[in-house]
């Protein structure tokens, strides 16, 4: 008796060991800034077509984190489709249907993939209804009065700004109009992320680039987004972008990119990992193979 009474102990300090092990977006000690980084080493493996491997760093992850689906990284449906392309056909349909559920789509900017769609949702096999079924239940779950106030700010951002004759009163006025509203989204829904208003035309970063550098910025703003990105609200490259702009206000230097031609790329890169940013020239490695994958694509569909 008493061995079994030990022995259930053991058992149920394990299940809540591992369960205070995952991490949920928002949870009040959640720190993201490990998973940006794996994700970014799965989207390489990804581009390069290593499925397997890719997979294996994702799905390593997933036990850990909530998937996000960073846009432009879409990391949770490059976990299916890794699944598909190296032959990891257990569970397919429960994966993609939470992609769907949760994230409206199974998305990719690669033109190998892309290529082959057809084949990959053959093998899931979950049929056009269920996928409408669970894009539904996705868009009800969509604050879509919130997604079309973030649109038009980002309208009225851009519009102000078109023209030679820019009037920087105007752009204060709006830029202060804009501040109070984000202060009041923030407020009433939390950041809004892609898991609440989804994947839209609206780039809240350009406005917060355009806010006050001198008190709202660093007093509210850059707190506020910093405490976003480490719960995993917020990707690290606007809270980069809005923090190397108002640096360089202060400073007229930059912080997360270099200020000169001859820097140290290896503290560079360190600086930006420290707050779960790629490397330096990762962008531009990704775009280059994107481009030389639809260049390759259309020398052969000439």
């Amino acid at each position: 008796m008493e061995k079994t009474a030990i022995l259930l102990g053991i058992m149920v300090t394990a299940l809540v060991s591992c369960k205070s092990s995952y991490t949920r977006i928002g949870d009040e000690n959640a720190n993201y800034i490990p998973y940006y980084l794996k994700v970014y080493e799965a989207d390489s493996l990804f581009i390069v077509g290593d499925y397997e491997r890719s997979y294996e760093i994702l799905d390593s992850l997933f036990k850990k984190y909530e998937p996000i689906e960073i846009q432009g990284y879409y990391e949770y449906s490059s976990y299916v489709f890794s699944a598909v392309l190296s032959g990891k056909n257990k569970n397919l349909k429960k994966l993609a249907k939470k992609g769907y559920i949760n994230n409206g789509n199974l998305h990719t900017q690669q033109v190998a993939v892309l290529l082959k769609l057809d084949s990959i949702n053959d093998v899931i096999g979950l049929g056009n209804k269920k996928i409408d079924k669970y894009k539904e239940i996705y868009n009800k779950n969509i604050n879509w009065e919130l997604r079309k106030k973030i649109d038009q700010m980002s309208e009225e951002d851009q519009a102000i700004r078109q023209g030679d004759n820019i009037d920087t009163n105007k752009l204060g006025v709006l830029a202060s109009i804009h501040e109070k509203i984000i202060v009041d989204i923030f407020d009433e829904h939390g950041y809004p992320s892609t898991k609440k208003i989804g994947f839209g035309n609206g780039d809240l970063r350009a406005i917060f680039l355009h806010t006050d550098p001198v008190e709202y910025t660093p007093n509210y703003l850059l707190p506020k987004l910093k405490e976003y990105v480490i719960k995993g609200y917020e990707v690290p490259d606007v809270y980069g972008a809005v923090f190397n702009k108002w640096y360089y206000f202060e400073n007229e230097e930059y912080y997360f990119t270099p200020n000169k031609e001859n820097y140290n790329k290896k503290e560079m890169d360190s600086i930006r990992r420290a707050f779960g940013l790629p490397h330096l020239n990762y962008s531009n490695w990704k775009m280059k193979k994107m481009m030389e994958d639809i260049e390759r694509f259309q020398r052969n569909h000439q």
